[in-house]
């Protein structure tokens, strides 16, 4: 059974699930740089995405990233904690 997230906007009343690519878009306009063609900033998507995947909280991620002294890690999930919720599921074995 594949584990998966989605994550949603805090602020929108219909709470739909945001393409991962336009989260990327959105969080390298509010740090100022250029959205990579191919990569996820600073491989958020693998990182975050996967310990969401797990069953972690935004909150438990960014405490491990203060943890382990990694900056881009808190500022990121600080971000993503700021305008998204998450959801952790698995889909049934095909």
């Amino acid at each position: 059974m594949p584990n998966c997230f989605c994550l949603q906007r805090k602020f929108d009343p219909e709470h739909k699930n945001v393409q991962f690519v336009k989260i990327d878009e959105e969080m390298c306009v509010a740090f100022g740089v250029t959205p990579d063609p191919i990569k996820y900033y600073r491989g958020w998507y693998d990182n975050v995405g996967l310990a969401l995947a797990m069953g972690m909280t935004l909150e438990q991620i960014r405490d491990k990233y203060r943890e382990i002294n990694e900056p881009d890690g808190v500022k990121i999930t600080e971000w993503l904690m700021e305008h998204f919720t998450s959801d952790a599921f698995y889909t049934p074995k095909m």
